[in-house]
């Protein structure tokens, strides 16, 4: 195996206090941002995004690093720091854009890039929230598994069937061909 050593990753801090930006510094752009929006603790044991047309958010029990997750196309092994607390509150934040400020989405969007309703949530979370984001690269051990010099030794399983076949209802889903399953957090 292989070693390499660097990994893009995203330092969230969530600063209670607002920090107050020096005369000679130029104000970033201005990201768009919701014409209204609800955010409270949650009540509900479940997990519920909602994205109508018309440029509305529905999020309904979700922990404030998952939302930063969704507004900054980012995954959890990417951020790092902030208190205990984002990744065990739950949250419920309704929205609503302003008329036509939010384009149609089309099948053909880019879930990497930010879209409108995501750069409206980063604005939603940066006010509510005092949060503040920083993006830098760190050195983390990386891993690739490589065939080696004379191939690959792996075996077949004992179970050949055909992958497309519907198992039996009885078979647990973690259990199933095809699946995996991550353990922990």
């Amino acid at each position: 195996m292989r070693h390499l050593s660097s990994k893009v990753v995203s330092v969230v801090v969530v600063i209670a206090t607002a920090v107050i930006a020096t005369a000679s510094q130029t104000p970033p752009p201005q990201k768009p941002s919701f014409e209204v929006a609800s955010v409270k603790p949650s009540r509900e044991g479940r997990s519920l995004l909602n994205l109508p047309p018309g440029g509305r958010f529905s999020a309904t029990g979700f922990t404030l690093k998952w939302l930063i997750g969704f507004a900054y196309r980012l995954r959890e092994d990417q951020m790092l720091g902030g208190p205990t607390w984002i990744t065990k509150d739950l949250w419920d934040i309704e929205a609503k854009a302003a008329e036509s400020t939010v384009p149609p989405r089309s099948p053909a969007t880019d879930n990497t890039k930010p879209n409108a309703i995501a750069l409206m949530l980063q604005s939603l979370l940066e006010e509510r929230f005092q949060l503040k984001v920083h993006h830098e690269t760190r050195e983390f051990p990386v891993y690739i598994l490589a065939a080696g010099k004379d191939g690959p030794k792996l075996k077949l399983s004992e179970d050949q069937t055909d992958v497309n076949v519907v198992p039996p209802p009885n078979v647990p889903l973690d259990q199933r061909r095809g699946m995996m399953r991550k353990n922990g957090r």
